[in-house]
C-alpha cells in the first residue's frame, strides 16, 4: 500500500509541497507539479519549478542520502495510478521523483495515487 506523508516546509515563506511516500518499506520522497516533457527537456510551470527546486534542496540536504532525481510524466487521467505505481516500484529508496502533470485534473488524480496523508508534523491541517 502507497502511503505519503507531507514534509512541512517553507521557504522564502512559501510552502512547497513534497511528500516522504513509503511503499514496501522503502522511503520515497515524491512531488508533483504541471508541465510537459518533450524528447530530454522536462517543461515545468513557474510553480512547479519552484517546487521541484524546495523538494531537491530537501533532499540533498538530508545527511546519508545520495541524491537521485528522476521525472515522470503523467499524461492522462486514467494513467495517474498506473504511472505512480509504476514509478514507485522502479525507485531507489530515497530517491526523489517529480511527477510532472499536464492538467490540474491529472495533478489531482496522481496526488490521489499517492495516498497523501494532509497533516503537518504537530497535527496542523
Amino acid at each position: 500500500m502507497i502511503q505519503s506523508h507531507l514534509i512541512d516546509n517553507c521557504f522564502d515563506g512559501l510552502r512547497y509541497l513534497f511528500y516522504d511516500t513509503v511503499l514496501d518499506g522503502k522511503h520515497v520522497f515524491t512531488a508533483c507539479g504541471m508541465g510537459k516533457i518533450e524528447g530530454t527537456n522536462v517543461l515545468l510551470s513557474p510553480a512547479a519549478r519552484q517546487g521541484m527546486v524546495a523538494a531537491t534542496g530537501h533532499v540533498q540536504n538530508l545527511e546519508g542520502t545520495a541524491f537521485r532525481m528522476r521525472f515522470q510524466e503523467i499524461a492522462s487521467i486514467d494513467l495517474a495510478g498506473k504511472r505512480v505505481g509504476d514509478a514507485l516500484d522502479a525507485a531507489n529508496d530515497k530517491e526523489l521523483i517529480f511527477f510532472v502533470c499536464r492538467s490540474p485534473d491529472i495533478y489531482d488524480a496522481a496526488i490521489a495515487a499517492l495516498n497523501v496523508q494532509w497533516t503537518f508534523p504537530g497535527g496542523v491541517q
